[in-house]
């Protein structure tokens, strides 16, 4: 299991609710990477890689969650389970 966080951290997973008709409570995600700022694959604009803000007008008000998969982001070897 994931470990929840309520502060991410670099490497953290950033979960959103974006379409509020989806089924699941979860349907994006984004990688943190610090200073209020996480990277995602968009649809909506180049289709590519982004980055944004997590307190931006679009993502704020559907942040989900967080979860931390490392103990450590810069050990990849120690896996929390």
């Amino acid at each position: 299991a994931l470990r929840p966080i309520k502060t991410p951290r670099p490497g953290d997973l950033v979960f959103f609710k974006m379409r509020s008709r989806s089924r699941s409570d979860v349907d994006h995600v984004g990688l943190y990477i610090g200073n209020g700022l996480f990277i995602h694959a968009s649809s909506y604009t180049s289709g590519g890689v982004t980055l944004e803000r997590l307190d931006s007008r679009v993502y704020q008000g559907r942040l989900v969650g967080a979860r931390r998969i490392l103990e450590h982001a810069s050990d990849a070897s120690r896996i929390i389970e």
